[in-house]
This record gives structure tokens, sequence and C-alpha cells, in this order.
């Protein structure tokens, strides 16, 4: 029995740096886990990893307030994420296979990380955040392979993901938030990804994205 729950937040600055953060909390064999990370990838190409633990429990899914303020000890130091969503209204989520669950909980938003014991100062940039949680492992899933991947463009922010399984049968959705509110989010009907030079990269081909 497997039960995994992770809150799953990244930001890219200005200089092009790019941060993920994230929380988990798994259930396996009658032992729980609660990991934390924090990576870094500069515009050169850098890598810098840090791993602990978070605050925040996650015995429920976090709300906006939750989600505004969350600390994290990695490596022994204190660090403050803040998330600060630039949508006015919730982000929808497309729905999911009913062996798991996945809900965008900012499709765009302003990100700032602190290192509370000082030594640097704050980084922040535009982000995003979800919520994944799964009841069973990818293998009891049948899942062989999985896209997702998140654009901020000048219009707005494009979320898409794409879960095939070993059976052959693939579940694909593609939601665009507008950056001139109030427009509402909307589903992408017609977009497809291929495979790109280097197998661990891939192609999105979006064909209504000004619809």
């Amino acid at each position: 029995m497997l039960q995994l729950r992770k809150l799953y937040v990244d930001f890219v600055t200005a200089d092009g740096t790019v941060c993920i953060a994230y929380v988990t909390r798994v259930r396996a064999a009658g032992l729980v886990f609660a990991p934390a990370g924090l990576e870094r990838y500069d515009a050169h190409g850098r890598r810098e990893v840090v791993r602990g633990r978070a605050e925040l429990v996650l015995d429920h899914e976090p709300n906006t307030p939750e989600l505004a303020h969350l600390h994290l000890v990695l490596a022994g130091q204190r660090y403050l994420l803040e998330l600060s969503p630039e949508q006015a209204e919730p982000a929808p989520s497309p729905n999911a296979p009913d062996d798991f669950v996945w809900r965008v909980k900012a499709a765009r938003a302003h990100v700032r990380l602190t290192r509370l014991d000082g030594g640097a100062p704050p980084i922040e940039g535009t982000g995003y955040a979800d919520w994944v949680e799964l009841e069973r492992s990818p293998r009891a899933m049948r899942l062989a392979r999985l896209h997702w991947g998140r654009l901020h463009l000048a219009a707005g922010t494009v979320i898409y993901t794409s879960l095939e399984r070993t059976d052959g049968s693939c579940w694909r959705a593609a939601t665009c938030w507008p950056q001139a509110q109030p427009a509402r989010a909307r589903a992408i009907e017609h977009w497809s990804l291929r495979s790109g030079a280097d197998p661990a990269q891939h192609v999105l081909h979006l064909e209504d994205l000004d619809a």
C-alpha cells in the first residue's frame, strides 16, 4: 500500500535562474516519510540541491493561506517560500484519471525565496504550484510515460500534461490562463507533443492558443 502527497512549486527569475521546491509525504509498508527539497539551476546550467524537511505537515491538501508562507529546513538552513497567485479566479484543474489527483494550486504566481539565517539575498520570480496525490505506485498504475510542462507567456500561462499507460491508453489535458483579466481559464482542444532531438525533451505544438 502506497500513499503519496506532494506539493510542488517552481519559479524563474529575471536572469533565467530556475528554482524548484517540493514537500512530500509518503506512507509505505507502515512507515511515513516527509522529505522536502530545493533545487536551483542558474542560467549557466549549474545545479544546486539541498534536502531536508518542511514545517507544513501534508495531512491534507493545503489551502491558499497555507501556500502563502512555507517554511523549509534544508541541510540545517531555514528557508521561507512565499507564494502570491496572480490570477484572480481559482485555478481550474482538468479531470484526472480516478487513480490519482492532480490540481493546479497557482497557474501563475509571484514567488519569493528567503534564507532566514542570512548569507544570501532573497530571490524571486514568476512561478507555479500544484498538488498531487497517489494511492498506488506508478508501476501499479501501469504508467509508461508522463510529460508535463508549463509556459509563462505574455498572453497568459499554459499548463499541459500527457499520461501514457502500458496498455496504450492516454490521458491528456492542456489549459490556458489568460494574463488579461477578467478573462477566464479555458481548455486547449487542439495541441500535440512530439519527441525532440534529445529523448529527454519534447516539443509542444499549440494550434488554438489565441482562439
